[in-house]
């Protein structure tokens, strides 16, 4: 998945749409590169190709939802990337530690929007300081 932001569509009633109505300018969120790069993520038959976690503390759950709900099922995935996920997955039958990932991504720069709205957004400055410079 890519890490992507994203900018507020206007008001679509459908609930196909409704995850789309949560996005704002700034709002972080996973989208499948695969799908992505099949210029397929409008017309994707898979669910979730897009993710916008709630917040930091969610982050973990919404990555684990898109690996189970999308990236299994993606007809865009390729099959040896496939392969390699799902021999990770057997190989390795811990859970994932939350704490750690909460932790790493606000070290990278990624909080909950400051103003209690829902989504995560990316501090560039602590970005920039982390990384040494800014791809925006």
């Amino acid at each position: 998945s890519s890490l992507r932001t994203s900018s507020r569509p206007s008001n679509i009633p459908n609930a196909k749409q409704q995850v789309k109505q949560r996005a704002y300018p700034g709002r972080v969120g996973l989208r499948c590169k695969y799908c992505r790069q099949a210029g397929a993520l409008s017309s994707s038959t898979v669910k979730m190709a897009t993710v916008l976690p709630l917040s930091v503390k969610n982050l973990y759950r919404a990555v684990c939802r898109f690996q189970t709900t999308h990236f299994l099922k993606c007809p865009n995935v390729p099959r040896d990337e496939r392969a390699k996920y799902m021999a990770l997955k057997e190989s390795d039958k811990t859970r994932g530690n939350k704490k750690y990932w909460i932790t790493s991504a606000l070290r990278k720069g990624l909080m909950d929007h400051p103003d209690g709205i829902e989504g995560i957004i990316l501090d560039e400055e602590k970005f920039r300081r982390r990384v040494g410079y800014c791809s925006f």
